[in-house]
């Protein structure tokens, strides 16, 4: 009797489970108007600042990879370092219009997180507050050409998608969603983690039937297939991209690791304002009667938070689903106020002192020679996002003056070389401007993928610690420079000259491979001057 009770049960539930359901709450019209003040106040905010300072490292590095286009990088997929190709062509050298991409992207997500509230039926109020929320906690990264820069624009619509597919069951939301996977996965090899636990939150709080449209299916089917080329290159040099997770990791818990990871949240939300709307959206998306149709995607939100940290992922890997919970919560708020002890931290004026707050931590509106100088340790730390802008022309001016120094008959056979991919990229992008060579090599991430030097450079400038593969490789090391760049990470660098190949670069190429900041062989400059007691250099 108990067994057929329960099998009775179980059915009644599962039947539930596939009952297509029609939201309570018919989509709310939008409210452009509102939405386009928004999105236009920040527009300008960036169109205003985007130029100010110089490159970022990582923007310095994508730039790089663009002019070697592949399929593939260690580091990531394709699509931001060709779009940063692209942007440099179009305006060599020029910060703004390198970022314009990024600027646009940040637009369209404020525009998606809007329509996302109006989907889960919520009023102009409901618009506004998502928008908003959004719009701050985007400002991490939105003045940079980046790949969570994009990541925020295409999960939101991901989600808008399935969202609105849950209202309508128009499968051929399920397609577009598939397609936008597929952008997605050029950006990053993340999104099939999300995928797979909204799999396993449908499966056990329904809608079931999500899973057995066929158009499901033949957008996964998609979005593999475009990815198929980017996979053939990661598998063709032994999966860097898995190697990288590690690398990750171990940045991660250079800076507090897992017990930090709250702490980051807090920023990529907004601070205290978005992160308790993130909070609460996801709990309105878990228990209230209202949402319940879309449980699911809050135990996916749930879900892939905890992936995240316990594979030691980044906090602002959550960003691309930060507006689903923004309007949730906002939604939900339409409906019900908040109690009066916690209410006041998503209330207007909460959100604007956050919002000033973001703006004055995160873009360059302050004049650089009101920055300090780049000293070591945690205060230069925290503030990498600024002070990895500053002074990568000096950097690059050093190295040039160094390189033109050299006599004419060692020039001509003497190949430049850097010690991280920031700096890598530094002299790739600038270096031409100040006497070097096009061609900049280094064995770090993704750059030591362009290759290695021709045979015939028998001798190597070389920016950053004393190397000790190339000390092993060329009969003499002389240090022939030194950075004079005060406001940058590497400010007093040396810049050391190999002479006396006794090697090939067959033989030695492969062992300066690494992936790591921290590595045995070769000391990254900028890091030891953050943290010295991570890296030692080498001497001799």
């Amino acid at each position: 009797m108990l067994l057929t009770l329960c099998q009775r049960a179980y059915r009644q539930y599962m039947a539930v489970l596939d009952t297509p359901r029609v939201h309570p709450t018919a989509t709310a019209q939008v409210a452009w108007r509102s939405l386009g003040v928004i999105i236009g106040a920040t527009a300008v905010l960036l169109l205003l600042t985007n130029g100010r300072y110089g490159y970022f490292g990582d923007e310095l590095y994508f730039v790089a990879a663009g002019h070697h286009p592949a399929w593939g990088y260690a580091d990531q997929p394709s699509l931001v370092p060709m779009l940063a190709g692209l942007m440099d062509a179009i305006a060599p050298g020029s910060v703004w219009w390198l970022r314009l991409p990024a600027t646009i992207a940040t637009c369209v997500a404020i525009a998606l997180a809007g329509l996302l509230a109006a989907e889960l039926g919520g009023n102009r109020r409901a618009q506004v507050l998502t928008a908003v929320a959004t719009a701050i906690s985007t400002l991490e990264w939105s003045h940079f050409l980046y790949t969570s820069t994009f990541d925020i624009p295409v999960w939101t619509a991901i989600t808008l998608l399935l969202v609105r597919w849950v209202r309508t069951r128009q499968d051929r939301l399920l397609l577009w969603s598939g397609l936008l996977t597929a952008v997605s996965l050029q950006i990053k090899f993340l999104i099939p983690g999300f995928w797979v636990v909204l799999g396993l939150s449908a499966l056990l709080l329904g809608p079931r039937d999500l899973l057995r449209r066929p158009m499901l299916w033949i957008g996964a089917a998609i979005a593999v297939a475009l990815t198929v080329p980017s996979l053939l290159w990661q598998w063709q040099w032994n999966l860097p991209q898995v190697a990288m997770t590690a690398v990750i990791g171990e940045e991660n818990d250079a800076g507090g690791g897992r017990w930090l990871f709250p702490a980051g949240i807090l920023f990529s939300a907004g601070l205290l304002a978005g992160l308790v709307l993130f909070g609460y959206g996801v709990y309105v998306l878990l228990r209230s009667p209202l949402l319940r149709d879309y449980r699911f995607l809050g135990a996916s939100v749930l879900a892939f938070t905890v992936l995240m940290v316990i594979t030691n992922g980044r906090p602002y890997y959550l960003m691309g689903l930060f507006p689903l919970c923004f309007a949730a919560g906002t939604v939900a708020l339409q409906h019900r106020a908040a109690a009066r002890w916690w209410g006041w931290t998503v209330s207007a004026t909460s959100f604007a002192l956050c919002g000033l707050v973001m703006v004055a931590a995160n873009l360059p509106l302050r004049p650089e020679s009101w920055l300090p100088r780049s000293t070591s340790g945690a205060e230069t730390l925290y503030q990498l996002p600024v002070y990895g802008q500053l002074d990568w022309e000096q950097v690059a001016a050093s190295t040039g003056e160094a390189y033109q120094h050299l006599p004419v008959r060692i020039r001509e056979r003497t190949a430049v070389m850097a010690d991280s991919f920031w700096s890598i990229g530094a002299l790739d992008t600038l270096g031409p401007e100040h006497g070097l060579p096009d061609e900049v090599y280094g064995g770090h991430r993704g750059a030591w993928y362009f290759g290695a030097p021709p045979e015939s450079a028998t001798a190597v400038l070389y920016l950053g610690d004393d190397n000790r593969v190339l000390r092993d490789g060329f009969d003499s090391a002389t240090q022939v420079g030194t950075v004079r760049a005060p406001q940058s990470l590497y400010d007093g660098a040396p810049i050391f000259l190999y002479q006396g190949r006794e090697k090939s670069w067959d033989s030695l190429w492969p062992q300066l491979r690494t992936l790591s900041w921290r590595d045995g062989t070769s000391t990254c400059f900028g890091v030891r001057k953050l943290d010295p007691a991570g890296c030692t250099p080498i001497t001799r």
